[in-house]
């Protein structure tokens, strides 16, 4: 399969973007009360598929608390579900935390999450070791479920986003993310992951003067991931007109699209 750019986006409102593509990544917060309607505007409008922000598990010992998470057996996994049967593997959850956790717990959420919420797709934090993102890799693998790893935080860039997206980058991160690469190239995963994404929700923290380092970046470690064979995503939020970068209506044209224009 020729790897693919794709145009991923983390929105926390559900608020629908102008500028979609037939391999979008679309994260939400199951905040809607028309919310079976927005993952039906979502996909028919061109989104690859479409992955809810973040399944934590049982209510009872959850693995996150915080008010974007939905859980096993409440009405958020039931719409999904519902939505998977019309929209066969197209519906994912994100579980950022994923890699940190024990095989068993690996096990029991993916499960649990693909059969009470019909997922396929799992995105999740890939900061951590090349072999704990190979374990949650091999555990999905077994299940049939496809992933998504962001290989860092925006954390790692906010104190020098200029200095970072321009040479700081090809230090510690580039290293880490060609390891992580090529460690799923050599367990033989590379068929589980849908995409790699650059980082998690980069963007300039509202310099101009980062906006050519950042596409630079962007388009730079895009095509090193992509020629060992990975489909690629930036990995925006891509939902506020302040951060730049990754901005939707900011820019001619759009940050948004600028930077995913290669």
């Amino acid at each position: 399969m020729t790897p693919k750019k794709l145009i991923a986006v983390l929105i926390f409102n559900l608020m629908i973007l102008n500028i979609l593509s037939p391999f979008s990544v679309l994260a939400a917060v199951p905040a809607s009360v028309n919310y079976e309607a927005d993952i039906d505007e979502f996909l028919n409008a061109g989104a690859q598929y479409y992955i809810a922000w973040q399944y934590s598990g049982d209510q009872s010992n959850p693995i996150e608390n915080d008010a974007y998470s939905f859980y096993k057996g409440g009405p958020t996994c039931d719409i999904l579900k519902a939505k998977a049967a019309k929209y066969p593997d197209r519906i994912g959850v994100n579980i950022y935390a994923l890699a940190n956790k024990s095989d068993a717990q690996i096990t029991d959420l993916l499960t649990s999450a693909k059969n009470d919420c019909g997922t396929s797709i799992v995105r999740f934090w890939g900061f951590d070791s090349p072999g704990n993102v190979t374990k949650v890799l091999r555990i999905a693998n077994n299940l049939g479920i496809k992933a998504v790893v962001a290989l860092v935080d925006f954390g790692t860039i906010a104190s020098n986003p200029v200095g970072w997206y321009t040479t700081d980058y090809k230090s510690a991160y580039q290293a880490h993310a060609l390891a992580v690469a090529d460690a799923i190239i050599s367990d033989g995963l590379q068929s589980t992951v849908y995409a790699l994404e650059l980082a998690n929700e980069p963007h300039c923290f509202g310099l101009t003067a980062c906006l050519t380092p950042y596409n630079n970046w962007a388009r730079d470690m895009s095509n090193l991931l992509a020629n060992k064979g990975f489909n690629i995503g930036i990995g925006q939020k891509a939902n506020e007109n302040t951060t730049r970068g990754d901005s939707p209506g900011v820019g001619s044209p759009p940050d948004f699209q600028t930077s995913n224009n290669f």
